[in-house]
């Protein structure tokens, strides 16, 4: 599943985030719960986490909101593996 957001016209911000979710297969070989960077240098940095189902990737304009954005995932998907 590919989720987008973009900041909406009137708050002036030209920002986007797109997540990806898949079903965790075993591949990449990551730790559950432990977030994975890529290309914090460039334009558009890479977050990559899972939960035991789940793998997620964030990619964002701006370090900052990504990485923001990235705790608030990750934060709703422990609530989410606990209810099950």
């Amino acid at each position: 599943m590919h989720l987008i957001y973009h900041a909406s016209k009137a708050s002036g911000r030209r920002d986007s985030l797109s997540l990806w979710m898949k079903r965790y297969a075993g591949s990449p070989e990551i730790e559950a719960g432990k977030v994975y960077a890529a290309n914090l240098e460039g334009n558009h940095p890479l977050l990559v986490w899972r939960d035991q189902a789940t793998i997620y990737y964030l990619v964002g304009d701006a370090r900052g909101r990504t990485d923001r954005a990235a705790k608030v995932l990750m934060e709703e998907s422990r609530v989410e593996s606990h209810k099950s």
